[in-house]
């Protein structure tokens, strides 16, 4: 899209990130696991992210007790 070049940090290159955030889930899933130090009681998932230049490229859902790395 044209837009893209006026939210990149340097012209001409390209900047990569990983992001990991977390979702109460409302409903029963397979990948809902509970974390208490995040969801309380509840149960939620972990989208992680990966990013260039602001836009999301891939993303991988995990249980909230797997490890991001």
């Amino acid at each position: 899209m044209s837009i893209f070049p006026h939210y990149s940090f340097e012209f001409g290159m390209l900047h990569g990130a990983v992001d990991g955030q977390k979702f109460n889930m409302a409903t029963p899933a397979t990948k809902a696991r509970h974390g208490k130090k995040y969801f309380g009681k509840g149960k939620g998932v972990v989208a992680y992210s990966m990013l260039c230049n602001h836009v999301p490229l891939q993303t991988y859902l995990l249980g909230s007790n797997d490890h991001e790395s």
